[in-house]
């Protein structure tokens, strides 16, 4: 496959900062991606509390994750609110499953 390669250094380095977004994009999906599968695994009936725990620690990450670098990615808005809803989404179920799982429930 052939790639754009502009001619000029500003060009390039535009060329560049576009890949580096998408490249953002893709990783904060991901982690979204990766966030819900660890909650959806910790709802599981025959899991421990501790491998629960530990799910809910890594969903939780992924998280945060997102949330730190949501902001970096100057992505486009509707990219953007995608993104920003899935992360909130993502919170909710969180919180939804660590209720859950609490003994009194």
């Amino acid at each position: 496959m052939v790639t754009f390669q502009p001619a000029d250094p500003y060009a390039q380095g535009e060329h560049l900062s576009q890949q580096t977004i998408a490249a953002l994009v893709d990783f904060l999906k991901l982690e979204i991606e990766v966030g819900t599968t660890m909650v959806a695994a910790a709802r599981q009936p025959c899991t421990s509390d501790e491998t629960r725990a530990r799910r809910l620690r890594h969903a939780t990450a992924a998280l945060h994750a997102v949330e730190r670098y949501l902001w970096r990615a100057r992505a486009e808005l509707p990219v953007f609110d995608e993104i920003t809803f899935n992360a909130e989404r993502l919170k909710f179920e969180i919180e939804a499953a660590k209720i859950a799982a609490e003994p009194n429930s």
